[in-house]
């Protein structure tokens, strides 16, 4: 019913609700949930998340690194089964003109990103595993930045009632993305060898690529998004794609001038 707030667990139900009314600070259809998006919330997890990497990695400076591999194992297979969950579950969504531009407000969106909003607070725990295992290299400005403010922007749609309609694509091939990268270190762990492991990367970058160009017509074209949620998509993912360009460059060089010298 337009213009009403709607709770329901039934997330089969495509319902249209008026954005104006939707557009505020509460989650559409699920209020309940409204702690879990508050403000302090997002805020206190996130510097949470500093202080505890930070203060992590000064306890560990003298002591010697830790191995971690079942509790990795057990980590990533989790995430490789959540994130093809999500994937799944979003997927439908994509038969609505592929970025689902002005597609109807749906509990079934807004659950799977609250869902997926969850695993960005379970994705931390990567930069744990990192810090213990003394792997100083990989905890790149790339990582923290990348890890400070992805939970911060969906807690934040969350918060405003805009984590819907053409929301979704987000957190659909974000999903997908990390599925395919826990199943590479899932794979890697158990002492095997991903030939596609240069794609990876690659893929990521394709992603924020996708998520600018559905940014910029969602702007344009969307009736349901203001346009300063899609800005504000369009200047974020500008600044993952840049870091991972960075990141790609810098990490493939050594390989060419290796490959040069033979």
């Amino acid at each position: 019913m337009a213009g009403e707030k709607i709770t329901t667990m039934n997330l089969d139900v495509v319902a249209e609700v008026d954005s104006t009314h939707c557009v505020k600070e509460s989650i559409c259809f699920f209020p309940e949930f409204n702690p879990l998006v508050s403000l302090e919330v997002i805020g206190g997890a996130h510097a949470a998340y500093l202080i505890i990497i930070f203060g992590l990695k000064h306890l560990m400076k003298d002591r010697s690194a830790l191995t971690l591999k079942t509790p990795m194992l057990v980590y990533n297979i989790i995430q490789v089964v959540l994130s093809l969950l999500m994937a799944v579950q979003l997927a439908p969504f994509l038969g609505n003109n592929f970025f689902n531009i002005s597609g109807k407000f749906s509990p079934k969106i807004e659950f799977w990103i609250l869902v997926h909003y969850a695993t960005k607070y379970l994705d931390m725990f990567d930069s744990v595993f990192m810090v213990l295992r003394k792997k100083g290299d990989q905890l790149s400005f790339l990582h923290v930045y990348h890890h400070c403010t992805i939970g911060v922007i969906w807690g934040l749609l969350l918060h405003y009632g805009v984590a819907n309609g053409t929301a979704f694509f987000g957190a659909w091939i974000n999903s997908l993305v990390h599925a395919l990268m826990y199943f590479h270190y899932m794979w890697t762990s158990l002492g095997f060898r991903n030939p596609l492991k240069p794609y990876l990367t690659m893929f990521q970058m394709f992603q924020f690529s996708l998520c600018i160009v559905q940014a910029v017509l969602a702007a344009a074209f969307d009736t349901q998004i203001p346009q300063e949620w899609c800005l504000l998509q369009l200047c974020y993912h500008m600044t993952l794609l840049y870091l991972f360009m960075k990141f790609f460059r810098s990490s493939s060089t050594p390989k060419r001038s290796t490959k040069a010298k033979q």
